[in-house]
């Protein structure tokens, strides 16, 4: 799908920059794109945000609120919104969602909220190796 159709199942609050982080998430888990993170898979990836167990529950009960049992696109990304609230130390509630809250964090995950694609990969790899690095390194002479 383009971007702008994805873009159509981003809750209102969500900033623009958020939503590659949040895509990737998605896709990680998502995985068989049958539309849906079921509630084993999505509960062990909200575990790593370590909040409490009694606010994961909260915050699920906010993502599926018609007790599904799994997390559509929009319950995912409502999910992630709330756990960064909670990790402001906000109540797990909807009115908590703040667009100025940073992203949510997960233990032994690092993503940033920006990303590259394999095009634009290659590129810079290719540039890199032109410079002739040495055991992976470049001198600051080779990179002004």
């Amino acid at each position: 799908l383009p971007l702008l159709d994805n873009m159509a199942a981003i809750p209102p609050s969500l900033p623009p920059s958020y939503f590659p982080m949040f895509e990737s998430y998605w896709q990680q888990l998502e995985g068989s794109n049958n539309g849906e993170v079921n509630a084993i898979t999505a509960a062990a990836f909200l575990k790593k945000s370590q909040l409490k167990e009694s606010t994961l529950h909260k915050i699920w009960d906010l993502s599926d609120p018609s007790g599904k049992g799994y997390l559509d696109k929009q319950g995912f990304f409502t999910a992630l919104r709330l756990v960064a609230a909670c990790q402001c130390g906000h109540d797990p509630a909807m009115h908590n969602i703040q667009s100025g809250d940073p992203p949510p964090k997960f233990v032994g995950l690092e993503h940033s909220i920006w990303s590259i694609d394999g095009n634009e990969r290659t590129i810079y790899n290719s540039n890199f190796e032109r410079l002739q690095p040495v055991n992976g390194l470049l001198s600051g002479e080779k990179v002004k």
